[in-house]
């Protein structure tokens, strides 16, 4: 199961929690039960066969978190446990803010995406450098980076999250592109780069239609 949880102290015996989810309310008042010093929000799944048994969704938003106790509003600081993982199973702190809190329960992993920043336009010659900005997945990431000058076709890469090249003047404009890995899936992502070295301000961007 994938939970959170946080301690206050307490000496009351009754309690109240309640929960609200889209047509429909729920409340629980429990008492007298021995004293209560945590607060758990727990994923619990039963019978589950293939990752597909969770609901078609990526996570579920335990948000705007209020406890109130005898004391008044508790400081929290929820910490994740993960025993579960298999299908990417995971509880991620957003706030520990209360009132407003939040809690997200993951039944697979985030979707997979990247970003690429690094220089579009080159005016001057020198090495730079692209930088891969994957987020989602399973939180391991391997890269694989081509070259592509335009009109041609892949130069096979480095494998770190970073690359760089060495840009001369003559060099035709080019992609930087990279391959990204996470668990079983996989993305992609490009950048053009206009060489514009010894062009002065004459030299013209046009980006072709990415690769």
């Amino acid at each position: 199961s994938q939970s959170a949880a946080s301690n206050w102290g307490t000496e009351h015996s009754g309690y109240s929690c309640s929960y609200h989810a889209p047509g429909a309310l729920g409340v629980l008042w429990t008492s007298p039960v021995p004293e209560m010093y945590q607060a758990v929000e727990t994923l619990e799944a039963y019978s589950i066969s293939a990752c597909s048994d969770y609901p078609n969704a990526t996570l579920i938003a335990f948000h705007s978190i209020s406890i109130k106790t005898h004391a008044g509003t508790p400081t929290l600081n929820w910490t994740p446990v993960d025993r579960i993982t298999d299908c990417g199973q995971k509880a991620v702190v957003v706030s520990n803010a209360n009132p407003g809190g939040e809690v997200d329960v993951y039944f697979r992993p985030p979707p997979l995406t990247t970003g690429i920043s690094g220089p579009s336009v080159i005016s001057t010659k020198g090495t730079y450098t692209w930088t891969a900005g994957p987020s989602g997945g399973t939180g391991s990431y391997t890269y694989q980076w081509y070259k592509r000058p335009d009109g041609g076709s892949n130069t096979t890469l480095g494998t770190s999250q970073s690359q760089s090249t060495t840009v001369y003047s003559g060099d035709p404009n080019f992609w930087m592109l990279v391959t990204v890995v996470s668990g079983s899936a996989s993305v992609n992502d490009s950048v053009h780069v206009t060489n514009c070295i010894g062009q002065g301000g004459g030299c013209g961007i046009q980006i072709p239609t990415r690769p």
